[in-house]
């Protein structure tokens, strides 16, 4: 199948006030299934993982609640029904993560204090300016059903249908009076290339029975929440906007989370804005249901969040993703790695010890070159560096000079050294921050 042909559409049908909905695609609301009217949703929240040519979505139901009691969600996905799995269940992956570049970028320039701090009068400097920095911080005439479920007081099913007079006579004999001309959104994903997950709440009362509290002190940082669980085959993954447009001028939110590290496909030739972030999640995942990617203490969740904010007519095109390689997120494993704490509170002390030691014997030579002529004349002085400055100013003055030119020589070095390695570390760190720049 040509992934230009592949779409996912959206639509849902949920017990709402008549307010704004959070949930994805289409939304309509109603007391029962033969009154259901149209209602707008500005929010969307989903979760991806795409694996050997299967993408798993695991969509948040979030709407606010009021005294109705029916409501339908229908999820066209390419496949076949023996392909696509439905199932629902009462989490969200709750993603915490953080790009990984400030916080490497923070330990080189961390780690580069430490070296500049032997000089002692420029740490003067470095608390300073860390001081006054701001914080960050089955088939029924031309419909064929396969799954039916009940599972926390919400039914599912997935369904075949030739076309949208077949849908519209479906969901007519179970008792949902959706007019005809509400699903021409989906002319373009009936046939035998899609399957319809149909997700709807038989009863408010039972709903409410697994989530009492849902609706009431919803927060984003509580991982339990009902949503709808589907896999289905696509050669890249995918997230359906076209349904979306319908509404117009609406202002749409939406959020996706895909594991692994994606860019949107022809996002020049988006009507929208889209924002990626590629970002780290740190230890475990909560809310990740069963078979999701998941970490232990210590390890990340490479992912990337996909945020488009823009009007609803502007979403003509779904979008597609191509996995994409970050060189520089590598070299913030490295650093990670090298300079964190995760290996013992000593981790860092080697890799400052080598820069150090290299570093100062350098700068020695370069001075020693500047006021004697030679390298090895005063290279390895430098090495008593490693007990600060003061430990390099000991091993120079405590010894008696032949002369006067033999001391002014001498301090001369001491100042030279002192402007070199200065120099030199602000190098080094200017390289290391440059592949995060």
């Amino acid at each position: 199948m040509k992934a230009r042909w592949i779409a996912l559409a959206l639509v849902a049908v949920c017990i709402l006030a008549p307010r704004a909905a959070h949930a994805d695609g289409k939304v309509w609301w109603g007391r029962d299934y033969t009154a259901l009217a149209p209602l707008s949703q500005n929010e969307q929240m989903a979760a991806i993982v795409h694996e050997d040519g299967v993408e798993r979505m695991v969509i948040a139901v979030s709407v606010d609640l009021a005294q109705q009691d029916k409501a339908l969600w229908i999820f066209p996905v390419p496949g076949t029904l023996e392909q696509v799995k439905l199932d629902v269940v009462d989490t969200f992956p709750l993603f915490e993560g953080y790009d990984p570049r400030p916080n490497a970028r923070q330990k080189i320039r961390g780690f580069g204090a430490t070296l500049t701090a032997t000089q002692i009068y420029p740490a003067v400097l470095r608390i300073a300016r860390y001081m006054l920095a701001p914080a960050h911080a089955g088939r029924a005439g031309g419909v064929a059903v396969a799954i039916r479920m009940e599972k926390f007081g919400i039914h599912g099913e997935t369904v075949t249908a030739d076309s949208v007079d077949d849908l519209a006579q479906y969901l007519d004999q179970q008792g949902v009076g959706i007019p005809r001309g509400e699903l021409a959104a989906f002319e373009d994903y009936v046939g035998e290339d899609y399957v319809l997950a149909l997700v709807w709440i038989p009863s408010r009362e039972e709903f409410l029975k697994e989530f009492p509290d849902y609706g009431e002190t919803w927060t984003w940082n509580t991982a339990r929440r009902p949503s709808v669980d589907i896999q289905f085959p696509t050669e890249r993954p995918f997230y359906p906007l076209r349904p979306t447009a319908s509404y117009g001028d609406t202002h749409m939110q939406i959020n996706l989370f895909l594991v692994g590290y994606f860019d949107v496909a022809k996002k020049d030739s988006l009507r929208h804005d889209v924002g990626v972030g590629y970002l780290w999640h740190e230890g475990y995942l909560r809310g990740a249901p069963p078979g999701f990617p998941q970490a232990s203490q210590g390890e990340h969740i490479p992912y990337t969040r996909v945020s488009v904010w823009t009007q609803a007519e502007n979403l003509t095109d779904d979008l597609w993703f191509a996995r994409v390689k970050l060189p520089w997120m590598a070299y913030c494993v490295a650093i990670e790695s090298m300079l964190s704490y995760e290996g013992g509170p000593w981790s860092w002390l080697w890799p400052w010890v080598i820069c150090m030691a290299g570093l100062s014997y350098v700068s020695a030579g370069l001075a020693s070159v500047v006021v004697y002529r030679s390298w090895k004349r005063r290279a390895l002085v430098g090495l008593w560096n490693m007990l600060t400055i003061v430990g390099l100013a000991i091993a120079l003055f405590t010894r008696p000079a032949a002369d006067n030119r033999a001391r002014d020589l001498r301090a001369l070095f001491f100042l030279a050294f002192a402007l070199v390695f200065l120099a030199l570390s602000s190098l080094l760190e200017a390289v290391l921050l440059w592949p995060l720049s």
